[in-house]
């Protein structure tokens, strides 16, 4: 939120910084559009597109990497159950 408040006060005093620094949170990587967004929705990602792709994380520590392994497999059976019920 600083960051975005200098950008729009001082973004004269310090142009190409702050214009570079608005450039990287234009962007919106494709996995954060899921679920959880309108233009996720709008592109139909639903539970599935968010257990599979976006929830993904970097850097897990062990006990996070054993629960993930446990979970994210019994949460797409529950999404497929889902679908299937819904077809």
């Amino acid at each position: 939120m600083e960051l975005m408040d200098a950008i729009e006060k001082d973004s004269d005093k310090l142009p190409n910084l702050l214009k570079t620094a608005k450039a990287m949170f234009d962007v919106v990587p494709d996995e954060a559009l899921d679920v959880h967004t309108v233009q996720g929705r709008k592109l139909g990602r639903g539970d599935r597109f968010w257990y599979e792709v976006s929830s993904e994380t970097v850097n897990k520590t062990p006990a996070y990497e054993k629960w993930r392994s446990w979970s994210k497999p019994l949460m797409l059976e529950i999404v497929k159950a889902k679908e299937e019920a819904r077809a």
